[in-house]
């Protein structure tokens, strides 16, 4: 991004799934929570591998790691709502 650094969510649960996610922009230009990968590396693949792309297109990435309860309900209520 121009104006400042990429962010990153990984969303962990404790002995659960963990989901990767990436704050993106539409098309209407309205910003939402967009899954790139799970614990079971569907989607982009391996957490590693996409990391080190998202570092070399954006130095300035954060990347934020959140351990919480219930990581399904989180996504579906809070991330669904940014």
């Amino acid at each position: 991004e121009d104006e400042r650094g990429g962010i990153l969510l990984i969303c962990a649960e404790k002995g659960g799934e963990s989901k990767l996610y990436e704050l993106s922009l539409d098309f209407d230009g309205d910003m939402f929570w967009r899954l790139i990968l799970d614990k079971n590396g569907r989607n982009l693949g391996n957490l590693e591998t996409y990391l080190q792309q998202r570092i070399k297109q954006d130095s300035d990435i954060w990347l934020i790691e959140l351990s919480i309860a219930d990581a399904q309900r989180f996504a579906e209520e809070v991330l669904a709502s940014a």
